[in-house]
């Protein structure tokens, strides 16, 4: 069962809806909420290491410049997994379908 609710405070007269299940159709705005909170935090995730990069490589600190360099690969790979995450879903349930 869906039940459409507005909240002014967070989301100017937008309605969001409210589900009991997360098979119903209404949870697709709650899914892309999450996709975009998940994306946003990779992008800081990936400009806050390139910072630490640049900040460690030149002030010779490498241990920071490392540390920078792996966060960036760790942000660069979870935005890949959460902007590919159809196509991922979509062929695992195609090798499902074959065996």
């Amino acid at each position: 069962m869906c039940v459409t609710v507005f909240v002014p405070a967070l989301w100017a007269s937008q309605p969001i809806s409210v589900c009991s299940c997360l098979t119903c159709a209404c949870s697709a705005p709650r899914l892309n909420m999450l996709v975009a909170i998940g994306l946003i935090a990779a992008a800081i995730g990936f400009v806050t290491g390139g910072v630490m990069s640049v900040v460690g490589g030149s002030g010779g600190n490498y241990g920071i410049a490392a540390r920078g360099k792996g966060m960036m690969g760790w942000a660069g790979l979870g935005a890949a997994l959460i902007a590919g995450a159809t196509a991922i879903i979509n062929w695992f349930w195609g090798l499902g379908l074959l065996i």
